[in-house]
């Protein structure tokens, strides 16, 4: 599966098309789009992070969540989910590569943009 994101300025809307076409749920879209509309670079960084993801891994359920931090209400995370039947260390050595190219990108921004892995797995 080889999909290439075009550099320039896409929008939400385009990262929802992206999304699609890579089988990921989206939780609460209308919040979600307003995160990334907040954020300049966002609606990039996550369809490339999500692509990137999809091609490692191809049949693992995907999931992008906005998430509120339970003990301060104004801090949210934007978290792009995986979502395996089984847990390896692996799924979080990959998480944990994604998030490292994430900082990279999102150094001097305020938003937030993280891969997880669900222990809740696929249910």
């Amino acid at each position: 599966m080889s999909r290439r994101i075009h550099k320039g300025a896409l929008v939400a809307k385009d990262v929802f098309q992206c999304l699609d076409s890579l089988g990921v749920t989206v939780a609460n879209p209308a919040a979600i789009q307003l995160y990334v509309e907040r954020h300049a670079g966002l609606a990039e960084l996550v369809a490339q992070i999500a692509t990137d993801v999809r091609g490692a891994c191809l049949d693992l359920p995907l999931a992008l969540e906005l998430v509120r931090d339970p003990e301060d209400a104004e801090m949210v995370t934007l978290v792009l989910y995986l979502r395996p039947q089984r847990l390896t260390s692996t799924d979080f050595d990959q998480a944990r590569a994604w998030n490292d190219r994430i900082a990279e990108r999102m150094a001097n921004s305020d938003a937030w943009f993280i891969v997880n892995v669900d222990l809740r797995g696929n249910n």
